[in-house]
């Protein structure tokens, strides 16, 4: 009989798993790059800037449906404390998360904050960065784009000094009915190491030359689901495992099917 009795717990148990896990949502997935000769401004013995991307949103990499909302943080890091020729006026940046099928209309940008405040000499677009120079081009699919407004002034530009970081924030939205579809693919949110970062800053110094020019493909880990929805996890288990043992105390009966004694 206990058999027959332990037969639904044992399937609640696999049914709250797989709900558990179905219903997991996803976390950030964040990407940098860092360490790319004079592209990152390694000039001179300088370790150059370095450049964190964080994509929040409830889809992981691969097929869009829908329309998607995500928030991109955005991170430049001066590496440099020491060698003030290095400090630089923070131009244009661009980062391709989608594939090239997504068309101009589906991709849409909003809410842009320069270190947690709006601030108007900046911009927010879809599209790509004209690459070592300030501007976005709204031609190139799959891309936002952040740029100093034109014509350039560097007198509005946010200064990053030794040690500095500047922080970028904005939405994108996506909608999929809009994304033009090649061989039966629409819409896909890239893999990290598939991002791709463009970025430009000009010395303080020398206003004329850059001292980053940024052009690299980032690399980062697979998706995974959030803290939250593991301690969910356990917590079912955890409550499951009392039910099973107030329902079958360690005084009753082994699996001979025999009673034990009563104390």
């Amino acid at each position: 009989m206990r058999h027959v009795v332990r037969l639904p717990l044992i399937a609640t148990a696999v049914i709250l798993a797989v709900c558990v896990c179905t219903s997991t949502s996803y976390a950030d997935e964040s990407v940098t790059v860092t360490g790319c000769g004079t592209n990152c401004g390694q000039i001179n013995g300088s370790p150059g800037y370095s450049f964190t991307a964080n994509l929040v949103g409830n889809t992981a990499a691969g097929n869009l449906t829908g329309t998607q909302t995500y928030t991109l943080t955005y991170t430049i890091q001066n590496l440099d404390t020491t060698n003030t020729a290095q400090n630089a006026y923070v131009g244009s940046w661009s980062l391709t998360l989608f594939n090239g099928n997504t068309n101009d209309t589906a991709v849409s940008v909003g809410n842009l904050t320069v270190n947690g405040v709006s601030n108007p000499n900046y911009f927010a677009a879809d599209g790509k960065t004209n690459n070592g120079s300030n501007g976005c081009n709204s031609n190139v699919n799959g891309a936002v784009c952040v740029s100093p407004n034109l014509p350039t002034n560097t007198a509005n530009e946010v200064v990053i000094g030794q040690g500095g970081t500047v922080t970028f924030q904005l939405t994108i939205t996506v909608d999929t009915s809009k994304c033009t579809t090649h061989g039966g693919v629409g819409c896909q949110l890239l893999l990290g190491p598939s991002w791709d970062f463009l970025s430009n800053g000009s010395c303080i110094s020398n206003p004329n030359g850059n001292c980053y020019a940024l052009s690299n493909y980032g690399s980062g880990a697979p998706i995974v689901p959030e803290p939250s929805s593991l301690a969910l996890f356990g917590s079912g288990l955890l409550a499951l495992g009392t039910m099973v043992r107030r329902r079958f105390p360690r005084s009753q009966a082994t699996d001979t099917g025999e009673s034990a004694p009563r104390e």
